[in-house]
């Protein structure tokens, strides 16, 4: 009878199959929790550009105009693309004070995430800010 023989077992080529299969996988994992952080962070900075807007827009003497602007510089200064920027009521101006004015602005998700619509492909965020028109 034959004593039995030992199976030769290469750690490194154990490590190298280990590493092809774990490495895409943690590879995905980092890349979508990054886009991810990409999508709340344009959320919030969508937020603050609405909120300086509807500011513009509550006070005294200001037009649609100046509102879109302070919203774009906002969104410019981050790199942020608006696909729409929208005020409620549109006559504004002319409106009472203790209107409720609101500004809504939206972007396409793709267009401003760091992996253009691999993640979110198609969506897009949108956010809204409501305040009191003033004197």
């Amino acid at each position: 009878m034959r004593p039995a023989q030992r199976k030769s077992t290469n750690p490194k080529g154990i490590a190298a199959v280990e590493c092809a299969v774990a490495l895409p996988v943690l590879v995905l994992l980092v890349a979508a929790t990054v886009d991810i952080c990409n999508l709340i962070f344009l959320r919030q900075h969508m937020t603050i550009a609405a909120h300086e807007g509807v500011r513009v827009a509550i006070t005294t003497g200001s037009e649609i105009e100046d509102v879109e602007a302070q919203v774009n510089v906002i969104l410019g200064e981050r790199g942020i693309v608006p696909r729409n920027i929208s005020v409620n009521p549109t006559d504004f101006v002319s409106a009472d004070f203790r209107t409720p004015i609101e500004v809504e602005v939206s972007a396409e998700a793709a267009a401003n995430t760091m992996f253009r619509g691999v993640f979110a492909k198609d969506k897009v965020i949108t956010t809204r800010m409501t305040m009191m028109k003033e004197y």
